[in-house]
């Protein structure tokens, strides 16, 4: 199957690069509120990663087209001996060796098969190509000076051995910034399989727990057992900051920290695991079905609270005497303006300091911080986005009947409450 019918996961594939990323951007801006650093980042980084799975699919073709065509002309090669020999052969039984054989070679060259010619300097010559590049057929005729009719082979296909990688995507951000929110609207506008999961469940292989392929296996559920459309899907893994390594003298086995992004690392770079296709555990007896992650765009996302003070700690230098820096004090590194001045700042080693392994952190080329929403953009989250709270509610009080009215003064409100308890988007419910 060459995966080109309409519907296929191919041609969702190329319909999805078609999209450019503005069109991406203005689809997130109709439910995702501020955070427009973070939205053209990843629109560019959707737009461009449905581009390498369009480009690698065209390449797939490419190379099985190539490989049609060295087997068809392998095939003609073959059959132009055999009827060089046969040929020959015939005029050896009728007029002799001399004749049949301008080079003078003796008859015992002859082997008794008629496609065995012992004599190897007097192999047959490479199939001629034709002026389009085909290959002209050799027939009986053509030994005989018969001007050979060419076949239309394309041999000449231009294959770029240039091989693109995916490249994955780290959000961290203060809790309630809509980092879950735009995955989900970015699946929904793309109708690519999306599966959000989370990552406190998971341990390592042999524990209880979920195993990791059980995040493959979600994505396959959501594809609809379909295995070509979810190798071409999205994994949102939310609380990766939860399985930060544990560390201090009391620590032991880290089953659901460090073990666990062991075992993310292959799926993240790309390899071809074995999922169980009733789900659960691995077993003896388990069914596998094998679904290659390196065409799987993963997108993590955490709080990662207390990471502030990491990198307070890397920026700022203390000091001691008059008008020396001092570093500030907790309350204020909690600010919200302050808290996003760190998080812009945050480098690879803050991520490791806080308990990443460094090979976790590599797999991420894009590192993006979220935002606190401050009160105006609260406002707007509560009456702007398609499934805002105030229409929610509204919809709710009608079916009995009662008609809900808020003011600015009550919006502007809710609004300062949610950001003084620090708790985002989902504090205005």
């Amino acid at each position: 199957q060459d995966g080109s019918h309409p519907g296929s996961a191919s041609q969702q594939t190329l319909d999805i690069a078609s999209r450019t990323p503005r069109e991406l951007f203005n689809g997130l801006n109709e439910f995702v509120i501020g955070q427009e650093r973070v939205k053209k980042v990843l629109s560019v980084s959707v737009h461009n990663h449905y581009n390498i799975l369009a480009f690698n699919a065209r390449q797939r073709a490419a190379q099985l087209e190539a490989e049609r065509a060295e087997a068809t002309a392998k095939t003609m090669d073959e059959r132009q001996a055999r009827r060089w020999y046969q040929s020959k052969f015939a005029d050896v039984n009728k007029t002799g060796p001399s004749s049949a054989f301008e080079s003078g070679s003796p008859m015992d060259n002859v082997s008794d098969d008629p496609l065995v010619w012992r004599d190897v300097t007097a192999l047959p010559p490479k199939a001629p190509l034709a002026a389009d590049g085909g290959v002209q057929a050799a027939s009986a005729g053509s030994a005989q000076g018969q001007q050979p009719q060419p076949t239309k082979l394309n041999r000449n296909i231009d294959i770029d051995v240039t091989q693109l990688d995916k490249s994955n995507v780290l959000l961290i951000g203060p809790t309630g910034s809509g980092k879950t929110l735009m995955a989900k609207t970015l699946a929904r506008m793309t109708g690519v399989p999306l599966v959000i999961f989370d990552a406190t469940c998971l341990t390592q292989a042999g524990y209880i727990g979920e195993d990791v392929e059980a995040i493959l296996y979600k994505l396959y559920q959501e594809a609809d057992f379909d295995v070509e459309l979810a190798q071409r899907g999205i994994v949102y893994i939310d609380e990766i900051d939860k399985i930060a390594k544990s560390s201090g003298p009391g620590a032991t086995r880290d089953v659901s920290g460090e073990g666990v992004q062991q075992a993310l690392l292959k799926l993240l770079e790309g390899t071809v695991a074995n999922v169980p296709k009733k789900g659960g555990h691995k077993s003896v007896r388990s069914e596998y079905v094998q679904m290659d992650t390196s065409e799987i765009l993963f997108i993590c996302g955490g709080a990662f609270s207390g990471l502030e003070k990491t990198i307070s700690r890397r920026t700022m230098k203390s000091s001691m005497g008059f008008g020396a820096r001092v570093l500030p004090n907790e309350e204020d590194e909690l600010k919200g303006g302050s808290l996003d001045d760190m998080f812009k700042k945050v480098e690879p080693k803050d991520l490791v300091s806080f308990g990443m392994i460094p090979e976790f952190v590599g797999r991420f080329s894009h590192v993006l911080s979220t935002t606190q929403l401050t009160i105006d953009e609260l406002v707007k989250v509560l009456t702007e986005p398609k499934n805002s709270l105030a229409k929610q509610y509204r919809t709710l009080f009608g079916l009995q009947g009662v008609e809900l009215l808020i003011t600015d003064g009550a919006l502007r409100r809710i609004a300062k409450m949610a950001h003084d308890r620090k708790t985002g988007a989902r504090g205005l419910r």
